[in-house]
């Protein structure tokens, strides 16, 4: 038998240069494809980082700590929601405005577009004797709310009655305390019942306050121990005894249990009563929003109250690190009223009147059933009046 003759290397080296041919148009063109998707998310990066004149302005994240009597003192924490903006006014980049005059306050920067996420870290001390803790917070893609000052006002009158005449509330200011909510809460400040922090001033804040969960953990460990209860609850939400309870009675039957939740009754923001006796544009929000949603079996978002000492650390609507029970399900003894997407709303807010003889009819808006609820405007009186004795006539 013949033996076959071993390749030539001239031959051995033209087979290689064409696999070399071969395999290279692939490769460039990934890395051509890997090139273009940097460039397509990087220059959002670039354009922001080398410009720090352009600040972001943040809602205001506000934390209460309010006593009842002499007997529970409670802190309460609740945080402005954001408000998208429609996508042909969306906008990738913060809004040119000056920097604070004070240079030792911080300025609140967005880097990048809604296609890609800058993560910030920041760490804060709760106090003096406090542990630090890193924050880690993905770049948001809304726009930041305008909080409107009526709706600060309505709210703050509203929790400074239901928890009593030795309340103290202290708002965290993140850029979104506007001039005009400044003006709703000056004679609370002056009254003594209220106390307006900047969050970005950071001598006091050591940490980049961009992050709800950093507030409301601040909040905690700031006052955990002047406070047996911490309610967290947000500037559009209304806290409620049905039934006749006081909040002494409810906090002393769940005395035993370091949290509970509070479930939401969801209201429309639009739905008014056509009453033609009624003057609309006198009244506030909680007082004509009469219709609230009646869907039942599907779960909502809740609220809660936590005794603080208990407790390690917070979140939005429980803690998870706590000593001791959690209770669920008191319904019956204490809610919430929820006035979703009003806290921005600078406008008129009814927006649809349903007739007197649909009062007591399901009224159906939005594919979603709504029944009438007039128990915090049975309350909007008494409230008023709280308000004149304790602060005077307020004009906004």
């Amino acid at each position: 038998m013949r033996k076959q003759a071993p390749p030539s290397a001239t031959s051995s080296t033209i087979g290689k240069l064409f696999l070399c041919f071969e395999t290279k148009p692939l490769l460039v063109t990934l890395l051509a494809l890997t090139l273009l998707m940097l460039l397509w998310n990087f220059p959002p990066y670039f354009q922001d980082l080398s410009t720090t004149t352009r600040p972001c302005s943040a809602t205001p994240l506000a934390s209460v700590a309010v006593s009842v009597a002499s007997t529970s003192l409670l802190s309460t924490n609740a945080s402005l929601p954001y408000t998208a903006t429609p996508v042909a006014e969306k906008k990738y980049y913060s809004d040119p405005r000056a920097k604070p005059g004070d240079p030792n306050k911080r300025v609140f920067e967005a880097y990048g577009n809604a296609a890609a996420l800058f993560v910030h870290m920041g760490v804060y001390r709760g106090g003096p004797t406090t542990f630090a803790v890193v924050g880690l917070a993905s770049k948001p893609i809304h726009v930041f709310g305008r909080p409107c000052a009526d709706r600060i006002r309505e709210w703050m009158a509203y929790h400074a009655w239901f928890f009593g005449p030795s309340s103290h509330f202290v708002f965290h200011d993140a850029g979104g305390v506007s001039p005009e909510v400044r003006a709703a809460l000056e004679p609370w400040v002056r009254a003594g019942r209220a106390t307006v922090q900047d969050i970005r001033d950071q001598a006091q804040f050591d940490g980049y306050y961009y992050n709800q969960f950093l507030v409301v953990n601040d909040c905690l460990h700031r006052y955990r121990h002047a406070a047996n209860w911490t309610f967290f609850f947000d500037v559009d939400e209304y806290i409620y005894l049905p039934d006749g309870n006081t909040l002494k009675s409810v906090l002393n039957e769940f005395s035993n249990y370091t949290q509970f939740t509070i479930d939401q009754n969801p209201m429309s923001s639009v739905l008014c009563l056509n009453d033609s006796s009624q003057q609309y544009s006198r009244q506030w929000g909680f007082e004509k929003l009469l219709f609230r949603e009646s869907r039942t079996g599907i779960r909502r978002d809740r609220k809660y109250a936590i005794q603080a000492k208990n407790a390690y650390a917070t979140g939005v609507h429980m803690s998870e690190n706590v000593i001791g029970k959690a209770l669920h399900k008191k319904e019956t003894k204490i809610r919430y009223y929820h006035y979703h997407n009003t806290i921005t709303v600078h406008e008129e807010l009814c927006g649809k009147f349903i007739p007197p003889s649909d009062k007591n009819n399901v009224t159906w808006f939005n594919k979603l059933p709504y029944v009438y609820d007039d128990n915090m405007k049975k309350l909007a009186n008494t409230v008023k009046e709280f308000e004149r004795k304790t602060i005077g006539d307020l004009h906004l």
